[in-house]
This record gives structure tokens, C-alpha cells and sequence, in this order.
């Protein structure tokens, strides 16, 4: 979702008010065009649930940055929609991965080996279409209820207490928050994909924020930082691609065993190297996060973000001593959910 990400137009100095309507009107706008890409006819590359899930995305963060400003009620029920329509294409695009794992080894297996990913498909296909029903139903009310829902959540804004007025001051704060998370994120991930989660969920939403105060900070925060949490998400998206495809191959062959144990050994040895690939990318991952974080933590990442937050655009960052990532951190009062995809 190239088009629209940047907020422009945006600095420290910005009503905060003028800035949700922004935000959240370019945000809902890049929403309900993915909504519609929906009901069109898919081309090969399957991208359109994956623009969806984003642009979903996007704007889940939008509301987070401006929830102070929206009336209760409607933070409420524009969180709730958001969330549906998330659920539902990360469903389905999980599919869509799986689907691609499973063809573009189909296109060079040999004949015994083609059989086994015949059957991949087949399940893949089996879940996939009725998850494009759950997604046709989050996404009920297009084009013109879904209009109205827009432009009453983006009606229902109000102006925030006093000390977040000016943009600049929500950033900082907003940002602050999220670099606490991730600095704590990181220094108890471990090697492996469980201990991810935190990462890739925070690291999301800083990628998400930081697109948005963009301006309001040096140019450095977009052509230095920003790429490096970009990175991340790209990393962890591999790794969770795979270690998704892995969960569902998992399932099937134990499906297998125990409804057509007779049959199993017939698919056993393809099933087999299927897996090993899928287990070999998700390390190569795991290994990139690895590198990752230790780069991060010798260029002292967090601390870069730490200083940009106290300087304000057109200004020169001052010099401060460094401090590790791992050093304790006081985590936001937001939670970090789970997650799966995004």
C-alpha cells in the first residue's frame, strides 16, 4: 500500500483537532477503496485482501493516535468495525499465503511429490472459500452505509484537553509510549517465534504512527529510523508467513493420520520435505531478526528515537549520552496483544 501512506501537510504545530480530521479522513478514504477491491474479480497476484488488511490496519492506528478525541461511543464502534474487517481479511490472507507455499512447489515438484501438494491445495481451497465469505460480510454496507459510517466517526471528533492540542505534543507523547514498548519488546525476545509477538505488534504500530507525525520531527526520523522499523516488519512478516503455513500443514497431516491412517504413508515422505522448507525459511528469518536487533542495538536505535522526540522540526538533534536497549523501560498502559499476521 504504497499510495497514501505518508500524512502530509502535518507539523509540530498542527491543531491536533485539524490533524485527526486528516488523518482519519485519508486513512477511512484508502479503506473503503481496498473494501470495494474486494467484490471485484482477483488478479494472479492475490494482493487485494493483503491492501485491505493493511489499509485496516492503517487506520486502526489512526484511531488509536486520535482516540482522545473521539466521543466514546464512536471510538467504540469504529474499533469494533476496524477489527472485524482486520480478522477477516488476516484470515484470509493467511490462506492466501498458504495457497502460494503450496503452488509455486507445485510448478517444479516431480509427479510423486505433486500429488501430496494436490492435497495441500485441496485443504487450503477448502478454508479459503469460506473464509471469503466472512470476508464478504465484514465488509456488508459498501459502498454507502460504509460512507456513512465514515463520515460519522470523523464528525464525532472533538477537541482534546489542553496539554495535546498541538500536534507535536500528542507525537511525542504517542511516540514515547511506543518506544518504551518496543525497547521492552525487544530485550526479551528471544530466538524464537514465540517470543515475537510483542515485537511484531508494537513494531507495527510505530511503523503505523510514525508515518503519521512524519513532519513533526527531523528529517531523519522518516530517512533513518523509520526504514529501520520498516525492516523489522518485513523480517517478521516472513517469519510469521511461515510459521502460519507451518501450524496449517502441521494440522492436516495430523488430520490425516487419524481419519485415513492407511493412507498417510502415501503422502508422508512429500509432506515431510514440504515442512523441513517451510521450518528452513522460518529459521532464516529468525536469524535476519537476530541480526537485526543486534545492529539496532549497536547503533543505539532506541535512544536515536528517544532524542528526535525532543526535537522539534527544522531544529538539530542534541548530543546526549547512550544508553542500551535492553536498559529497564516503563511500558505504555497499552496492552500488547497477541497475534497471529499484520
Amino acid at each position: 500500500m504504497a499510495a497514501g501512506k505518508w500524512i502530509s501537510e502535518i507539523t509540530s504545530g498542527t491543531a491536533t483537532l485539524d490533524a485527526a480530521r486528516r488523518v482519519l479522513g485519508l486513512r477511512f478514504s484508502v479503506l473503503r477503496d481496498a473494501v470495494g477491491g474486494i467484490f471485484h474479480e482477483r488478479d494472479k497476484s492475490l494482493e487485494d485482501v493483503h491492501q485491505l488488511r493493511v489499509a485496516s490496519r492503517r487506520a486502526a492506528a489512526a484511531l488509536d493516535i486520535f482516540r482522545e478525541c473521539l466521543k466514546k461511543k464512536a471510538y467504540r464502534l469504529a474499533a469494533k468495525r476496524l477489527k472485524r474487517l482486520r480478522r477477516a481479511a488476516g484470515e484470509a490472507r493467511d490462506l492466501d499465503v498458504l495457497l502460494m507455499h503450496y503452488t509455486r512447489r507445485l510448478e517444479r515438484a516431480a509427479p510423486d511429490e505433486a500429488h501430496a501438494l494436490d492435497l495441500l491445495c485441496g485443504y487450503a481451497l477448502a478454508e479459503r472459500i469460506p473464509a471469503q465469505r466472512v470476508l464478504h460480510e465484514a465488509c456488508a454496507g459498501y459502498p454507502f452505509e460504509f460512507e456513512r459510517w465514515m463520515s460519522e466517526t470523523v464528525s464525532a471528533l472533538a477537541e482534546p484537553t489542553r496539554d495535546i492540542q498541538l500536534v507535536g505534543a500528542l507525537g511525542q507523547r504517542h511516540l514515547a509510549g511506543l518506544c518504551e514498548q518496543i525497547s521492552q519488546a525487544l530485550s526479551s525476545a528471544g530466538p524464537v517465534y514465540q517470543d515475537l509477538h510483542a515485537v511484531r505488534i508494537v513494531g507495527k504500530r510505530l511503523r503505523y504512527a510514525m508515518e503519521v507525525f512524519a513532519d513533526c520531527f527531523p528529517e531523519s526520523f522518516r530517512e533513518e529510523l523509520y526504514p529501520q522499523v520498516a525492516e523489522l516488519q518485513e523480517i517478521l512478516g516472513v517469519v510469521t508467513d511461515a510459521h502460519v503455513s507451518l501450524q496449517r500443514t502441521a494440522e492436516l497431516v495430523r488430520g490425516l493420520t487419524q481419519v485415513l491412517p492407511g493412507c498417510a504413508p502415501r503422502w508422508s515422505e512429500a509432506l515431510a520435505q514440504f515442512t523441513a522448507d517451510l521450518q528452513r525459511e522460518q529459521n532464516q528469518g529468525l536469524e535476519r531478526f537476530a541480526a537485526w536487533k543486534a545492529r539496532v542495538q549497536r547503533t543505539e536505535f532506541v535512544r536515536q528515537f528517544q532524542v528526535l522526540l525532543e526535537t522539534p522540526s527544522g531544529s538539530s538533534p542534541h548530543t546526549v549520552e547512550p544508553v542500551s536497549v535492553s536498559d529497564p523501560v516503563t511500558p505504555d498502559d497499552q496492552s500488547l496483544p497477541v497475534a497471529h499476521a499484520s
